[in-house]
């Protein structure tokens, strides 16, 4: 098994990804990854730095992916409260049709380990700081709610994942309500002019 002619580090992550998502990210390894592109290991590495450095496209991937399907969710949606709701649902569809490009979202590295990363994972988190412009969220308070707001998302999706809720029929209801109850606090904040004295 020779090296495939015109094998591009695309590919290369592509098949990472698709391991990831189909075996859990535990199985992506560069001979998993190979085997998929039918080429040797050794070729792996004219593309990625090793496996850290796989892991790490995996995770600008991941990235960039989530970003594009929250900015296109939100686009278009009447209001910033629908934006949100768009935004989170959208995010939740991510996890679930992505599980394994999902949980390369994690651990997020520091500036010092990956500076590249930081102009990246500033993606998804910006597409939610418009929506909270929008809404009349004064700026020192979008990190905050950001930061909730995914804390709620993740602690969702982490346990719809690993099967940890009960009847399948219940779980989207279950979603909806704990999505109104945040997302009407924010709008209550706006609204009320919260803003700085929360800070």
């Amino acid at each position: 098994m020779g090296r495939k002619v015109g094998l591009t580090r695309a590919q290369v992550v592509a098949a990472a990804a698709d391991v990831a998502d189909k075996q859990g990210l535990a199985a992506v390894s560069l001979a998993t990854v190979a085997a998929t592109l039918g080429v040797r290991t050794p070729s792996l590495y004219a593309h990625v730095d090793g496996l850290t450095g796989l892991r790490r496209d995996l995770a600008h991937r991941a990235r960039e992916r989530l970003a594009a399907h929250l900015a296109a969710a939100a686009a278009g949606e009447p209001s910033p409260v629908a934006s949100l709701h768009a935004i989170a649902r959208a995010y939740r569809e991510f996890a679930r049709a992505h599980p394994g490009l999902y949980a390369a979202l994690l651990p997020v590295p520091t500036t010092e380990t990956d500076p590249a990363w930081t102009a990246r994972a500033a993606e998804p988190v910006q597409v939610l700081v418009t929506v909270l412009a929008e809404l009349g969220i004064t700026p020192s308070r979008h990190i905050h709610l950001i930061h909730t707001l995914r804390a709620v998302l993740h602690g969702f999706v982490d346990l719809e994942l690993g099967h940890g809720f009960g009847p399948a029929d219940r779980v989207d209801a279950s979603f909806e309500a704990a999505l109104s109850l945040v997302i009407r606090a924010m709008a209550s904040e706006a609204a009320g002019g919260m803003g700085d004295s929360l800070a």
